[in-house]
């Protein structure tokens, strides 16, 4: 680690969306904070009023509702509220797929440095019938966080094989 990385928080961070394109928004999200040495320091997790309706193909497969959040904060008000305004410093944003959530975190904090557990588990797991994150949490026999296409336990399992893959690196 530089000098200049020394303030440099580590968040592993998954969302649920309205969809998969451009114009996607956070319906639930969940993040956990960690040291250099994989230790868990906190972590928060929040459905999110994206505002807009939540197609009924996306609703089948993370099960999350127009009605469950239509009360819930928009992620402006969750960053607000929960975390009293973004993260402060330089981020490590780590995640299965991270490139796809990493808009959605701009709200929260500055990903200064990205990890991707998907292109880490290209390069280090075989033997698997594919890399998707429930496929390997199967694979691994990895505990997880329960259910999948939930934000939490998307953080758990990711988290997960992220402490199986570092010592093969």
């Amino acid at each position: 680690m530089t000098e200049s990385d020394a303030d440099l928080r580590f968040i592993v961070f998954d969302s649920e969306t309205t969809g998969v394109g451009a114009t996607k928004r956070a319906v639930e999200i969940a993040m956990l904070e960690i040291d250099a040495d994989l230790n868990v320091l906190g972590h928060e997790s929040s459905l999110i009023n994206p505002g807009i309706p939540i197609p009924p193909h996306v609703t089948e497969i993370h099960g999350i509702t127009d009605d469950m959040v239509k009360d819930a904060p928009t992620i402006e008000q969750w960053v607000e509220t929960v975390l009293g305004g973004p993260l402060e410093g330089k981020v490590a944003l780590i995640g299965h797929r991270v490139a796809f959530d990493k808009p959605l975190f701009e709200p929260i904090g500055h990903a200064a440095h990205m990890l991707d557990t998907l292109v880490m588990a290209q390069v280090y797991i075989t033997g698997a019938e594919n890399r998707k994150l429930d496929t390997l949490k199967e694979y691994l026999g990895l505990e997880g966080g329960g259910e999948s296409h939930r934000a939490m336990a998307d953080v758990l399992t990711c988290y997960q094989l992220l402490k199986h893959m570092l010592p093969l690196t």
